[in-house]
Parts: C-alpha cells; structure tokens; sequence
C-alpha cells in the first residue's frame, strides 16, 4: 500500500482484515484489545496512529464470538461514523431498526413535549400527528367533559334485604 493511500478508512479496512482472520487470538496476553494491539503492530505498523480511539473498541467489539453483528457487541456510546462503520458494518436487522427508532423519538419528541405541555396525555399526545387530529382530540375531550352521566343505582346487598317469614311461624 502506498503512502499516499494510507488513510483512516483503509486503515480501519486493513484492520478488519485482520480482527476477522483470527491469528490474533493465539497471541500470549489475556486481553483482547492488548492483543488485537499486539497483532496490528506486527503485521500493519502503520494502522495503529492512523486510527481514533472509538476504533479500537469497535476492533474489539468485532472480535467477540458469536453470531451477532459487530454493532450487538458495541459498548452503547460507541459513535457510527465512517470509521466504525468500515470497521463494524452496516450492522444487522435489528441494529438499523434500533437507530430509526432513536433517530425517530429525536425527531418527535419536540411535538410530544409540545402536547404534553398543552395538557394532553403523553399516551395521547404521542399519537396525535396533525392538527386535524389534535383539534378532534380536542372535541371529543370536551364532549365527554360536558356529558354528565346519571347517577348509578346501588343496590342493596342480599343480606341486607327483608325475608318474608315462612307460613306458620310465630313471631
């Protein structure tokens, strides 16, 4: 690889290269970061001053055993940019349905606290998307504000009601 070449993202992409060839793990530490060091030093010396500090812990994260993306092993403050992403991927299924999902209560939660602040209930306001829906929300609050429902009859326990006495005792 030339000089030229040699940038942050063919630094992480060598690195991959060699976290997911597994030689690294029959080095003599106990760490796993200590050894994924230890490999890059020997075999890629130009890797390692090239790469930021969140990239070791994403070449740790892709070193786990199991059968899950690199992302599911992340530490949770672990930052997606081009770094990581060369390093880890574009993570699985369940990974991207979890960034929308974050990106998306970002997005509303500004609306929601809005609502809320208007005295709507957080479940409802959470709901309620345009103004035609928050302006029928709020008729039909009303509505049932102003219905007064007629008082419901209690009625008296058995045990407290009259028997009648059998014929022929005496009293």
């Amino acid at each position: 690889m030339t000089r030229a070449s040699r940038t942050p993202i063919s630094a992480a992409t060598a690195a991959r290269q060699l976290v997911l060839a597994g030689r690294w793990r029959t080095l003599p530490t106990r760490d796993t970061e200590a050894k994924i060091r230890m490999a890059l030093r020997s075999r890629h010396p130009w890797v390692l001053p090239l790469l930021p500090t969140d990239a070791m812990d994403a070449l740790v994260a892709l070193g786990q055993p199991g059968g899950r993306c690199g992302w599911c092993h992340a530490p949770a403050g672990l930052p997606r940019n081009e770094v990581t992403s060369a390093i880890l991927g574009d993570g699985c299924t369940s990974c991207r349905v979890a960034w929308e999902a974050a990106a998306a209560a970002v997005r509303e939660r500004p609306h929601v606290r809005q609502l809320v602040a208007a005295g709507f209930r957080p479940e409802a306001a959470a709901n309620l998307r345009t103004p035609e829906q928050i302006a029928d929300y709020t008729r039909r609050l009303r509505v049932l504000d102003r219905a007064k429902l007629p008082p419901r009859p209690i009625p008296e326990p058995a045990y407290y009601q009259r028997r009648p006495w059998p014929a022929g005792a005496v009293r």
